[in-house]
Parts: C-alpha cells; structure tokens; sequence
C-alpha cells in the first residue's frame, strides 16, 4: 500500500507545494560542447580548402578543452576528496592531476600521451588567459633577390603557431583519453557524482 498516495493525489490536485531541486552539474560538458563544435568549424571541407577562421575555431577548441579538463579535475577531486575545495581548487591544472593520481592509485607518465599532451595544453591556456609580449625572429636567410617576395611573410607567435586543426584535434583526444582513464580507475559508486551531471527534487504539501 502506498503511504504517500494521499499527499501524492493532493499535490497534483493542487494546493501549496514546497518543490526542492539539486544539480550536481559537471561543466566538463557544457565545455566540451563547444570545444568539440569548434574542432569541427576548423576542419577543411572535403576539397582540402581551409575552413574560414579555421584559426580561431582552433583556438576555441584548444582552450575550451583546457577548460573542460580542469572542470573535470575538480568535479572529480569534490567526489574522492572532501577537503578539495580548501585544497586543491586553488591549485594549478598539474597539481590537481597530480593530486587524483594519489587519490585513485594510478600511473601518470608525463612523457606520454595523453598526459604529454595535456601538458601542451595547459602550457597553451596559460598562454591565451595570460598573453604576453613575445619578439618573434626570422631569419637571417639568403635567397636569390628575384626570388624574394616584396613582403615578407609575417612572422607567426609561438601561441598562433600552435592554433591548428590539427593541434584541435588532438586536444580532444586528449580529453577523451583521460576522461576515459580516470573513469575506469574511479569506484564505481564515485562516478555519478564525479562523471554525470544529474538532478533530483522533492515535493512537500504545505497546504491543501
């Protein structure tokens, strides 16, 4: 018999209801949506011609990525650790990888994908959040003067040089390796908390 039944049939007929709605939201998907909306705009199209603004398309997908990782980072470290926030939310990208490998028991080898890879990426975040000044050098080189164009190529930064499709690409890739190591490693009874972004409410008659 269902004890609730009465309160159930008075709510839905109407009265005063206290309603109370939980998220547990994990940006690393709202994050991931752009950036892999963006590492598709960057693509070249079936002919091989580039994509219009195929740069900044690949400058969205690289740095939203970043993003969706230091979300899941978080997200993830709130879920083993309690004292995450005070500790480690504070701290840089690195560390708070560094401090999950401790928390799940697993192996990070820095010197290879992915996790050389995310290196690259927070190395490019850094650059994009905190840009700074950069003397760009070419050259000196000899060509014959009728080779010589009447201007010279312009000089690319060492941030532009990294925005690619190809670099695009491999950033989520990234995310998709790591997203599906920590996954694996994390308790099973962790992983809505850590993984998904879920909602619960309650209902309570206050008057009929």
């Amino acid at each position: 018999m269902c004890s609730n039944c009465g309160q159930e049939r008075e709510v839905n007929e109407g009265g005063i209801v206290e309603v109370r709605q939980e998220r547990n939201y994990a940006p690393h998907k709202n994050l991931m949506i752009i950036a892999r909306d963006s590492e598709q705009a960057c693509r070249p199209d079936p002919q091989g011609n580039p994509s219009p603004a195929w740069q900044s398309h690949a400058a969205v997908a690289m740095t939203f990525t970043a993003l969706a990782l230091e979300g899941l980072a978080n997200t993830l470290g709130v879920a083993l650790c309690p004292t995450w926030i005070d500790t480690y939310e504070r701290k840089p990208l690195d560390d708070k990888f560094k401090a999950i490998r401790r928390l799940l028991g697993i192996n990070i080898d820095w010197n290879k994908h992915p996790w050389s890879s995310l290196t690259n990426l927070i190395e490019f975040r850094h650059a994009m959040v905190h840009p700074k000044h950069e003397l760009v050098v070419e050259g000196p080189f000899t060509a014959a003067a009728e080779h010589l164009p009447e201007f010279l190529d312009f000089p690319l930064s060492s941030v532009e040089r990294a925005m690619t499709p190809e670099n695009a690409l491999l950033a989520i890739r990234t995310f998709d390796d790591i997203f599906d190591v920590l996954y694996q490693a994390t308790p099973e009874h962790t992983r809505l908390a850590a993984f998904h972004d879920n909602t619960r409410s309650s209902r309570k008659l206050l008057r009929s």
